[in-house]
């Protein structure tokens, strides 16, 4: 009856919720959706796996890989392979981004040819378990109300028209909304024990603790004119800390401390991965070098944009 009414030409897993749909209907494909994010392939001969769009990777959002132009967006993981159970290394280095390699590096294969097969990600032995179904349904629902960041009306108008390379004003975002993998991110997803800052070892880490008010952080932003003007402040979220910046700092020493924020960032995740770090005054004069060659950038693209109508892109390399 529910299969006339609702998917008459297609499987069950290709149900969509339609119009006017039943309670019964409107549960069952919010278990179906649920199910969706904890199913993955299990790569064997890569026969049955499209590379773009079938989920299949662990360790990437969805387990999915995300297109690329002018590559097949119908090739198989069979297509990666130089032989059975051997990846095409030069290939995966031509295609994919580093994190995506390493990823699909990371997945074992038997030159046996066993076919590919669907499986349980979050059990062991790959077989669907209403226990950890209920797990993943709770992780759902505790990260949407983690993820529920209240700003104020002015907050997002402002932070888009700051004059910063792009890929900050993003970091920004990210930031603001919880999207970094801090170790409060990542407890909150079982991948670490504790949310503990791992360098100063004094406060769990969270965004504005991990850009901000971590000691490692402090030792940078100490030599900043607007240092003692924010450093007075309890900010229970990065949105409490940048929302006071934007009203209390002028605009050239917003921009500087943009870039630091993000510079401290990046050097946090080499500290994480144990790679060696830079110095706090050495991170300073960086970002106050940044700073300058944005602004020259500026001035002179827009020179020449009036003399030629070009666009600047406003971009700057890491």
């Amino acid at each position: 009856m529910l299969k006339a009414k609702y998917y008459p030409k297609h499987n069950v897993m290709e149900a969509k919720l339609g119009s006017n749909a039943s309670f019964l209907w409107r549960s069952f494909i919010w278990g179906k959706e649920l199910l969706e994010k904890g199913v993955r392939w299990r790569v064997g001969d890569g026969r049955s796996i499209k590379v773009f769009g079938d989920p299949w990777v662990p360790g990437l959002e969805n387990f999915k890989l995300s297109s690329r132009n002018g590559v097949d967006s119908d090739m198989f993981v069979a297509n990666l392979m130089v032989e059975r159970g051997v990846w095409n290394l030069s290939l995966l280095e031509q295609i994919f981004s580093e994190q995506e390699r390493e990823a699909i590096l990371k997945i074992p294969l038997i030159r046996t040819g066993r076919p590919d097969a669907c499986i349980w990600n979050y059990c062991k032995n790959g077989r669907y378990e209403v226990k950890s179904g209920y797990w993943l349904a709770r992780e759902e629902v505790r990260e949407a109300s983690l993820n529920h960041v209240f700003a104020p009306l002015h907050y997002w108008k402002h932070l888009w028209k700051l004059k910063v390379p792009p890929k900050m004003l993003h970091f920004l975002w990210r930031c603001s909304m919880g999207f970094i993998p801090c170790m409060e991110a990542l407890q909150w997803k079982r991948i670490t024990q504790t949310a503990q800052c791992f360098r100063c070892q004094q406060e769990n880490e969270s965004p504005v603790h991990a850009t901000w008010s971590c000691a490692a952080c402090v030792a940078v932003f100490e030599r900043a004119t607007f240092f003692s003007s924010l450093s007075s402040g309890q900010y229970p979220s990065f949105i409490s800390f940048f929302d006071h910046a934007m009203k209390t700092v002028a605009d050239e020493e917003l921009q500087l401390l943009v870039i630091l924020l993000w510079m401290n960032w990046h050097d946090r995740n080499k500290a994480y991965h144990q790679e060696s770090t830079e110095t706090s005054d050495r991170i300073f004069d960086n970002g106050v070098r940044l700073l300058a060659e944005w602004n020259n950038a500026n001035i002179r693209n827009g020179t020449a944009n009036r003399d030629s109508g070009a666009t600047f892109t406003g971009d700057v390399e890491s």
